[in-house]
């Protein structure tokens, strides 16, 4: 039997004595820019390492060393993106070993405190951009503490009567759609929670009460959500009857029909990709739960219809998730699978990336486009190499095998697979600003540099009242035939205004910018400078000898053009 975990109200003081550290450095920086940024990475080193003060099975190593280490990098490394990434990857580290060696400890039982602890952590980190000057205001404490604790309640509820795994399994679906615990994913895992609660006998009338209770919240909050998850619910409760499912099922699509349909409703189908996508084992359970697994997806289409809140999609990936068989080499694949969503959308939807589509960006990044296609790759790969772990164990009983390590290898080739090859990058460290009195960038090329794609990391200064779409800049590559090719950079398509998030900027009327590449906090303190990236594949590569960039002479004088990365990719 595991001995109780026990935790001293001393390593509580160690997070806490990093942030201390960090912000001490930071109020002996000079640089505003510096300084602002690395307060702001004291808070997020503190708010992310006292959760897993409560998981630390080996303080020392699972606690101590991050917190020294974090702090020697806000201290060491130079200040920008390249500090907040180390930091970042430094937590969702010490994040994961942390829970995984807290989770082998305890075996099959999802204790309170892991639950509560790993949502929190994940939260503060996919909600990072609230840690930015936080206040006490009840939307930020909501956001941030009372969410992702009432959904860890429900997690704990749901996984008393089932394989842990299994629960999480669910609940790691419903985290990575939005990302984070959002109102609407939070409400679905707590009523699930409430409908699983009905059948204990003892507290069955306390738990209908709850049922209605949190039903008439998510109806007040947007009916069509409200009219889902009651479908949900009544689905999760009568799953076990055909009669009863089938019931629900014509509901459904009935309630669906009188409602309007949501915007981007049209792309129904397509969305529906992502359920074999982020649940690929979900296949197995047409074993003996197909009745479940069929409801399901007809829930789930429903929510594309009427709700445009991707997590109102919680709970019906949830219920899928809830009817896999926790046994052999597919389940392990699953965990695996969703362990790495988790984790990548966690990175990408934290400081410094703060992407707008975490989930959609880590897909591609393993060569994974959202749709069909990659739906059906997904499934066919678990199928396969699940399949054939299976019949080697067989065949060679004496012997384990691990279909994790294999998973591990493929998906590393398909990462490495999707990089782009080794590129040229004439820029240096610190950005090339074109404006005032410098109007274009000339460069010397190695002769006859291949290019086929180019790749410019830049934003826009006093840019805000642009229209979409005008050009700013034009890039020309020359050969030494006299071939040339040019690309015209966009405002609001290639680049855009560093103070994109800046209220009195995102609010004038028809301004647009496209999703951020990396993000720094502003030397203002306040909001977050945004950097983009734009990319032009050439229709035919040129062996270029010189590249020139120049402003374009039309922009007002005011508006200038910093670039701070440069790739001609062969």
């Amino acid at each position: 039997m595991n001995r109780a975990h026990r935790v001293s109200p001393i390593h509580y003081l160690v997070p806490l004595a990093a942030g201390l550290a960090i912000a001490s450095f930071a109020a002996g920086q000079s640089e505003a820019a510096a300084a602002v940024e690395t307060a702001y990475l004291a808070v997020l080193v503190t708010a992310v390492l006292l959760p897993l003060a409560a998981l630390a099975v080996r303080p020392d190593l699972e606690l101590g060393l991050p917190a020294v280490l974090a702090t020697a990098a806000a201290w060491v490394v130079p200040a920008g993106p390249t500090r907040g990434a180390a930091i970042t990857l430094l937590l969702l580290f010490a994040l994961g070993t942390a829970t995984a060696r807290r989770q082998i400890r305890d075996g099959s039982r999802l204790a309170w405190s892991v639950a509560v602890a790993v949502a929190l952590a994940l939260q503060l980190l996919i909600r990072s951009e609230r840690l930015l000057n936080p206040g006490l205001d009840g939307a930020t404490l909501v956001g941030l503490l009372a969410l992702p604790v009432a959904a860890a309640a429900a997690v704990v509820v749901l996984a008393r009567d089932r394989d842990p795994w299994l629960v999480l399994v669910a609940a790691a679906a419903a985290l990575v759609l939005v990302p984070g615990f959002s109102v609407s994913v939070t409400l679905s895992l707590v009523l699930l929670a409430a409908v699983d609660l009905t059948r204990d006998r003892g507290r069955s009338r306390l738990a209908w009460t709850c049922t209605v209770l949190i039903a008439g919240v998510a109806f007040y909050w947007e009916p069509a959500l409200g009219v889902l998850l009651v479908a949900v619910a009544a689905a999760h409760r009568a799953a076990g009857s055909f009669k009863a499912s089938a019931a629900v099922a014509v509901a459904a699509v009935a309630a669906a029909a009188l409602m309007p349909a949501a915007r981007g409703a049209e792309q129904c189908l397509h969305q529906l990709a992502l359920l074999p996508l982020l649940l690929p084992a979900g296949l197995f359970a047409l074993r003996d739960r197909w009745t479940r697994l069929v409801l399901a997806a007809v829930l789930a289409a429903v929510g594309l219809r009427i709700v445009p809140d991707p997590g109102a999609l919680a709970a019906p990936i949830a219920l899928l998730a809830l009817a896999l068989r926790p046994e052999g080499a597919p389940w392990e694949l699953q965990r695996l699978w969703s362990g790495l969503l988790v984790g990548g959308t966690t990175l990408l939807a934290t400081y410094p990336w703060m992407r707008q589509r975490p989930l959609t960006d880590g897909l591609e990044c393993l060569g994974l486009a959202p749709g069909w296609p990659s739906a059906l790759g997904v499934v066919a790969a678990v199928v396969i190499l699940g399949a054939s772990w299976e019949l080697l164990a067989r065949r060679y009983p004496e012997r384990r095998f691990s279909p994790i390590a294999a998973a591990l290898v493929l998906l590393g080739l398909a990462a490495y697979a999707s990089l782009p090859p080794v590129a040229v990058r004439p820029l240096g460290e610190r950005p090339e600003v074109l404006g005032g009195e410098r109007q274009r960038i000339e460069l010397e090329l190695p002769q006859g540099t291949r290019v086929a794609e180019l790749v410019v990391d830049s934003y826009l200064s006093d840019a805000a009242a642009l229209p979409a779409g005008t050009p700013v800049a034009d890039l020309h590559l020359t050969g030494a035939d006299g071939t040339r090719r040019t690309w015209t950079l966009k405002a609001g398509i290639d680049t855009g205004e560093w103070a994109a998030r800046r209220e009195d900027v995102a609010s004038l009327p028809g301004f647009v910018a496209p999703a951020p590449w990396l993000s720094r906090v502003a030397s203002e303190g306040d909001l977050f400078a945004q950097r983009y990236r734009g990319r032009k594949k050439l229709e035919v590569p040129i062996r270029a000898d010189r590249l020139e960039i120049s402003r374009r002479q039309t922009l007002p004088a005011a508006v200038s053009i910093a670039i701070f990365h440069l790739e001609l990719r062969p």
